[in-house]
């Protein structure tokens, strides 16, 4: 009798694993997605990520396997790309099952910033549309389809190059990333220390270096066409809609007062401190960019 209860319950604790092995039928598409990784020196390096989707008939499942770790946003990532890939294509998730296996290089992998890479997986598995293998990207997918900014775009600029991509998508505004570069002056016995901020236009550094082409996406449609060749039409916004906002005006103003407010004390305080010039200096440019970006939201 024990050893019948024994092999009853192995059955059922394997049964979970056995109906979430990948089917045979469906579409399979593979992709590669950029990660950042720190290297044991402590500085942050580009890998290539592989992304291997399958979606097939099922009941609204998704599911993830990594190698090695993954964070716990990975599987909240997945979950939403299958959502959003229903939503575009106009498909019931719930009649299907999402199978995606990742595999990195990185000691752990995160997933916001590939989730744009998901749902193109995902929306290409559904219809059975081929993937461009010289394409790849780095983005979070936002419920609206829109592309959300992420992290470390230079370092994965190299991961791509790295791999022979040609075209690189990244999320619309991110062209501009500010990287912060440290100098060190032998002043007598004294080893001066200075760290400043250094604007680097993505596209044309990816171009200058490695020839690779660098496009900002704002959503999943254009990522989706770039990867694809093929056209989402995107739903249409009704003719002589006028949104009010009105009503934020009182707010707006109020939170502009505040955080003016909040500038002039932070000045003050910069001041009256008794850091070096070095310090003075880069705080004070930051101050001043802050004050510049405050002054230009009020004009608008």
């Amino acid at each position: 009798m024990k050893k019948i209860l024994s092999t009853l319950a192995l059955i059922l604790l394997l049964l979970p694993l056995a109906n979430a092995q990948c089917p045979e039928k469906g579409n399979t598409v593979v992709l590669k997605a950029p990660a950042v990784s720190r290297a044991s020196s402590g500085e942050l390096i580009g890998v290539a990520t592989d992304f291997v989707i399958t979606v097939a008939p099922g009941n609204g499942h998704v599911y993830v396997e990594t190698w090695p770790l993954a964070e716990v946003d990975m599987q909240a990532s997945a979950r939403l790309a299958a959502q959003v890939a229903g939503k575009v294509l106009g498909v019931d998730m719930s009649k299907y099952d999402v199978f995606i296996q990742v595999k990195s290089d990185a000691p752990i992998i995160g997933g916001p910033s590939a989730g744009g890479t998901m749902t193109v997986g995902i929306i290409a598995a559904l219809e059975g549309w081929k993937i461009r293998k010289d394409v790849m990207m780095t983005g979070m997918i936002n419920p609206d389809g829109s592309i959300g900014p992420v992290g470390g775009i230079l370092e994965k600029a190299s991961a791509v190059h790295s791999v022979g991509a040609k075209l690189f998508l990244i999320p619309e505004g991110q062209r501009i990333q500010t990287v912060q570069k440290t100098e060190q002056k032998q002043i007598g016995p004294i080893v001066q220390i200075t760290s400043k901020s250094e604007k680097v236009d993505v596209v044309e550094y990816a171009r200058e270096r490695w020839g690779l082409e660098v496009k900002e996406i704002r959503d999943i449609y254009e990522a989706v066409y770039y990867f694809t060749g093929k056209k989402i039409e995107k739903p249409s916004v009704p003719a002589g809609l006028k949104v009010d906002t009105s009503f934020l005006k009182d707010d707006a103003l109020k939170d502009y007062d505040e955080t003016l407010d909040y500038y002039n004390q932070v000045e003050n305080k910069l001041k009256n401190s008794d850091v070096s010039y070095t310090t003075y200096s880069y705080l004070k440019n930051a101050l001043d960019e802050a004050k510049s970006k405050l002054d230009e939201s009020k004009k608008n």
